[in-house]
């Protein structure tokens, strides 16, 4: 993948994770929790990236952290 595109998809994965949070009640996450959800979101636009037009990487299941 491209720098550039990389990039773009950082900044979403970013923008994405601070929305999130921005609207999240449960107390205030630390820092493990903001980076467990910005690399999860990161991980599913990159994979989202490759894949055909309509299709997903993400599934109803999936969740966030280690539960």
């Amino acid at each position: 993948m491209i720098d550039e595109r990389t990039q773009h998809l950082e900044l979403v994965a970013a923008s994405l994770t601070q929305a999130y949070y921005s609207v999240h009640r449960s107390g205030s996450p630390d820092h493990r929790d903001v980076f467990e959800t910005y690399s999860f979101l990161l991980g599913a636009l990159i994979e989202h990236d490759s894949q055909q037009p309509g299709e997903s990487p993400l599934q109803s299941s999936d969740f966030i952290g280690n539960e």
